[in-house]
């Protein structure tokens, strides 16, 4: 929904860069900052959609999930020091 929204700003913004021959060089420039901005904003949506829900979870479990967090985190220089049990029968 969020990234529809702003492709369609982009496009939009796109659109009026295109059509508008009136506009000066100032505008079309914050126009086209405009346009990375919403892009970077796309960017971190899908990254942080991604983060939230990874698709390691459904392949390979929770447990792999966590490490890769884990590791994620350590490798961001918030060291982290996990250990697991597994406790109960497996399905």
């Amino acid at each position: 929904m969020y990234l529809s929204h702003t492709s369609l700003s982009s496009l939009e913004l796109d659109a009026i860069t295109t059509r508008t021959q009136n506009l000066s060089e100032e505008t079309v420039q914050h126009l086209k900052e405009l346009r990375e901005k919403i892009n970077n904003i796309q960017q971190d949506i899908r990254q942080f959609s991604h983060e939230l829900y990874p698709a390691i979870l459904d392949d390979s479990g929770l447990e792999p999930a966590l490490e890769k967090l884990v590791v994620e985190f350590n490798g961001k220089g918030c060291w982290i020091y996990s250990s697991m049990l597994k406790v109960g029968k497996e399905v």
